[in-house]
């Protein structure tokens, strides 16, 4: 099980390192593979940086970003989306947002909101993640930082070093990020 763990992560850190052009299939196996139980089908929206691309359109504008650009991508199914607008649509929604397109005032909003997902170890620590804690998993430039880490680095971090920060407040792929997958992800993109 951990090999696998560390194979996966170690095929996404290449994906993110290369400079590949940004697809819809890399999304989309992200999505997939990120968030179970996603349905990416045909009927999928994707929001790039707050736009609306059509679907026949978007090779023409994910061409323009490499997969590193990302700072942000998400999924809300359909369940999501029915109970935060009023009329309930037919499909999920992919948002996505790339580097510079966060103002620093959001940032540090988003920074602040991170911090208080984190406590402070005991000076005696283990190797053991106690999920029940419910600390999420924290990603910093596409690598996982180890639970014990966690804290010294959000607290230290320099605001005006961050370019994006993306917050999932519900559970993702414990096979991917461990047993605090449950509680979420943070993932930080650095200059």
């Amino acid at each position: 099980m951990k090999r696998l763990i560390l194979t996966l992560l170690t095929v996404l850190l290449i994906e993110v390192s290369s400079a590949q052009t940004l697809t819809k299939s890399y999304v989309d196996t992200w999505i997939s593979a990120t968030f179970p139980g996603a349905q990416i089908d045909d009927e999928v929206v994707y929001v790039l940086n707050g736009h609306v691309i059509p679907i026949d359109s978007l090779f023409f504008h994910f061409s323009k970003y490499q997969t590193q650009d990302l700072t942000g991508i998400n999924y809300i199914d359909r369940t999501t989306v029915g109970n935060v607008i009023l009329c309930k649509p037919l499909t999920g929604v992919v948002i996505l947002q790339t580097k510079g397109t966060q103002s620093k005032k959001l940032i540090k909003e988003y920074l602040g909101e991170a911090k208080k997902k984190y406590r402070q170890p005991p000076i005696i620590t283990t190797a053991d993640i106690d999920p029940k804690i419910g600390e999420p998993v924290l990603i910093v430039n596409g690598e996982q930082v180890f639970h014990k880490e966690a804290y010294n680095l959000i607290q230290n971090i320099k605001l005006n070093k961050i370019i994006g920060i993306n917050i999932i407040d519900r559970p993702v792929a414990e096979s991917i990020y461990g047993e605090n997958a449950t509680n979420g992800l943070i993932i930080i993109t650095t200059d």
